[in-house]
């Protein structure tokens, strides 16, 4: 899968750029990645938590969904799924991604092999401090010398335990309790084990990927003409026509859903992947803790959409997280493809699906 991302520049227009390697930030070493066909369904839902109670795996809060096997799982928090895909990986002799204790480190940016607790901070793969995209500071880049001594001394890691050390973390599997302790103002992203072959949720540049098909210079997974009853975007972001009652047919047949449905009503798009529009909205890799005065909240975010509508999928508690009520959704902009909300709801408009990183 060649990985392609559309981008707003900040000028208001669309602009094109090549992350075909951007994978191996979100998993350094990879050599590409495998995602799910299609949500996670009862069924495989079941098989995981079943083998977990029948191997006394420990992973607690994870009970039987039942059902029709073959309709994708809902009413999953966060949490939930990033356990089950722990109790997954253990299940199929993979290393799990996610843990309780976080590895501080932020990434060796000036690529000297010491992790170090400088003052100057540098983001890899911006535009502007990395213009080569190679994800290292380069001598000559841009950065942020915040104690204004002209030299570049990293800040390469987070002292969230505050011993004044810096410490590898990512050694106690999240396998029980409710949540995971992130502290505020910061992400999961350090609770991530990033070079595992385990199975983990798929972060934005990846929906971003998958949810082309391939087809990935146009607006839409099929071409650059907005749905049937879209208006052309902006004033029905809130219903569930925004959110893609769509097939890819030869026909350009595109039929109405109001509710989730299997995967094998529909066809896959250009990479065999199904639903990555529409369906359920499905949750997104990262959760992020902040206080916005009322005390720390987790909140995660979910991508794609549902054919249920976003009142249904946030029961109050989700809400666009980037189009700003006018923009309309498009989900090939990273400005309006994600929705936040807390990572410990539920929704039955809300699941998931899996990837690996190959290795």
């Amino acid at each position: 899968m060649t990985l392609w991302e559309s981008m707003d520049d900040g000028s208001g227009t669309m602009t094109w750029q090549d992350h075909s390697d951007y994978f191996q930030y979100e998993s350094p070493g990879a050599i590409g990645m495998k995602i799910d066909p299609k949500e996670v369904t009862n069924g495989l839902w079941d098989e995981v938590v079943q083998w977990s109670a029948d191997n006394n795996a420990g992973y607690t809060g994870l009970t039987l969904k039942g059902g029709d096997p073959d309709m994708p799982a809902s009413n999953i928090t966060y949490w939930q799924a990033i356990k089950w895909c722990n109790a997954r990986s253990e299940m199929d002799g993979l290393t799990p991604a996610y843990y309780t204790d976080a590895n501080e480190s932020t990434g060796d940016i000036n690529g000297n092999g010491l992790i170090e607790n400088g003052t100057d901070s540098w983001f890899p793969y911006d535009s502007i401090q990395d213009p080569n995209q190679n994800g290292k500071w380069d001598a000559g880049e841009p950065y942020n010398d915040d104690n204004f001594d002209g030299i570049f001394n990293p800040k390469e890691y987070d002292d969230y335990n505050n011993n004044g050390q810096y410490d590898q973390g990512l050694s106690q599997v999240f396998k029980n309790g409710l949540v995971i302790t992130i502290p505020n103002n910061s992400s999961s992203n350090h609770f991530i084990k990033k070079d595992t072959d385990g199975y983990r949720l798929p972060s934005y540049p990846v929906f971003a990927t998958a949810v082309t098909g391939g087809n990935y210079q146009k607006s839409w997974p099929w071409g650059d003409q907005s749905f049937p009853g879209s208006g052309g975007g902006g004033t029905e972001y809130d219903t569930a026509t925004m959110f893609q009652k769509y097939r890819i047919s030869t026909d350009s047949v595109l039929p109405q859903y109001d509710s989730p449905s299997k995967a094998s009503d529909r066809q896959p798009n250009g990479f065999d992947l199904y639903d990555m529009l529409g369906n359920l909205a499905e949750w997104e890799e990262h959760a992020s803790s902040m206080d916005n005065g009322n005390g720390p909240t987790m909140y995660g975010y979910v991508l794609g959409g549902s054919y249920m509508g976003l009142n249904e999928i946030g029961n109050a508690n989700f809400s666009d997280s980037g189009a700003g009520g006018g923009g309309g959704y498009n989900p090939m902009k990273a400005s309006e493809a994600s929705i936040q909300g807390k990572a410990g709801e539920t929704s039955n408009a809300i699941g998931f699906r899996c990837m690996v990183y190959l290795r």
